[in-house]
């Protein structure tokens, strides 16, 4: 039933039902709204105003600030003018908004609900701004939604609207996860806050490892890592990864390292072509070569050629510069667990 009425010329405590927008009497009167957003003004004396199923506003006179607003305890909210004669003591049910004559209020609001992350993990080394997932919750008002950081470990996050983003790159072996407190808050300040844990995701680091002329150990992590051994018996581990072992130093046995974790299905031995010449002066870092077929020998060298020559019984890689002649020799790695090695895991560089 859509209609008004007002009611300011009748006599005693009147009651009316399913009307939308009533003006009362100046006695204690009693209005029933329907499903429809109901706007009912009590006038003076003590009213009861019941707004049923629609989101219904209680129009009062006098400013916010006139007012005593209580929560009884069967729900119902009492507003009482503590002007004299003015609006009296009026108790609502089922009413969303009291309008007074400077600002509306919500005298009954729902607290936000339901409050989600839809991710809660990024990768590590991820620039600034990068969205680690979309806030989500709910409220059973209607009412828009805000977002605030309330506990931000390390200055690490910012939201952009309802998007977590990260505020600057995050480090996996330097913290893994973070704490942070979201809060919801709703238009008429209802709110709540949870604790999301955010996970920083491992990713693979491809390392540069240059040793010194001394002796170093060289360790890799789970990239694609390059181990330059430099001068000195160094001890080189990949890891795993496709990892490179590099060898650009005069061929000596004082300069011979230990490769222990060699893996012909991913690894590579670089071998710098202005040392070792007579396989070649092809390759560089940028596009490595391979070494010629004709240049590979196991166990010892056989033709003038073999100057790279692998011991498979004892992971043993020499240097061979002048081929099977006599002598020229030199022992430049051990490959501690034996792989098996073929012409096609040494490049020119």
């Amino acid at each position: 039933m859509a209609n008004s009425a007002d009611a300011r010329n009748t006599y005693g405590a009147d009651t009316y039902i399913s009307i939308e927008a009533l003006v009362g009497t100046s006695y204690n009167d009693t209005f029933i709204g329907n499903a429809e957003a109901n706007t009912f003004t009590g006038g003076k004396g003590d009213d009861t105003l019941e707004g049923g199923a629609g989101t219904d506003t209680a129009v009062f006179s006098g400013a916010r600030a006139n007012y005593d607003i209580v929560t009884n305890p069967d729900g119902t909210i009492t507003v009482t003018d503590r002007r004299a004669n003015q609006d009296g003591s009026d108790t609502l049910k089922d009413i969303r908004f009291a309008k007074f004559s400077d600002q509306t209020v919500a005298v009954v609001n729902a607290t936000p609900a339901s409050l989600s992350l839809s991710s809660a993990s990024v990768a590590e080394n991820a620039p600034a701004f990068t969205v680690v997932g979309r806030l989500l919750a709910s409220d059973a008002d209607g009412d828009g939604l805000s977002y605030s950081l309330t506990s931000n470990p390390d200055g690490a996050f910012a939201l952009s609207g309802d998007y977590l983003v990260l505020a600057r790159p995050l480090d996996h072996e330097a913290k893994a996860q973070y704490a942070v407190d979201v809060t919801v808050t709703d238009a008429y300040g209802a709110a709540t806050t949870r604790t999301f844990t955010v996970t920083a995701t491992d990713v693979a680091e491809h390392l540069v490892l240059r040793g010194t002329s001394g002796r170093n150990t060289l360790v890799g992590l789970n990239g694609n890592d390059q181990l330059w051994g430099g001068g000195g018996k160094d001890a080189l581990t990949g890891g795993t990864g496709q990892d490179k072992f590099v060898f650009d130093t005069r061929a000596s046995k004082s300069h011979m390292d230990t490769i222990t974790d060699f893996n012909v299905a991913d690894d590579a031995i670089w071998l710098e072509n202005r040392i070792f010449s007579k396989l070649g002066r092809s390759g560089s870092e940028g596009n490595p070569t391979k070494v010629k077929a004709q240049n590979f020998a196991y166990d010892k060298a056989k033709d003038a050629n073999d100057y790279l020559v692998y011991n498979k019984s004892k992971g043993e890689l020499y240097y061979d510069s002048n081929g099977s002649a006599a002598g020229g020799a030199v022992e430049i790695a051990k490959v501690s667990n034996k792989a098996r090695l073929t012409k096609d895991d040494f490049f020119l560089i």
